[in-house]
């Protein structure tokens, strides 16, 4: 099952797009992203799905993890904007199958007072 795990610091810059959805996408490689690059958009790939590195491995890779047929599903901001109100999470991971997409969500415990 292909997953990537996103930092807090890169869910924050998703966030900081401004935009009101991400994408989960395969086309030119696989990734996670919001806007477009060339007007502050960010992306982030998959292991080995980054078609700027590594010659032409990325393309096996992809359809290795994802099938031959390109996909692309967007999701709502909001909630990886919730994640970060508290300043707890350390880290996100999705995990892609066929039929769902899936999240697991590690935070810090809160400083005790």
């Amino acid at each position: 099952m292909p997953a990537i795990t996103l930092s807090a610091k890169q869910v924050q810059q998703l966030v900081n797009t401004g935009e009101d959805s991400f994408y989960i996408a395969k086309d030119h490689g696989a990734y996670v992203g919001a806007g477009q690059s060339d007007k502050g958009g960010v992306c982030f790939y998959f292991r080995g799905c980054d078609p700027t590195k590594g010659g032409d491995d990325w393309y096996h890779t992809c359809r290795d993890k994802f099938g031959g047929d390109d996909f692309g599903d967007t999701l709502p901001m909001e909630s990886m904007k919730k994640l970060l109100v508290d300043g707890l999470l350390v880290k996100i991971k999705i995990d892609i199958t066929p039929t769902q997409i899936k999240t697991y969500v590690t935070r810090r415990r809160p400083a005790a007072v």
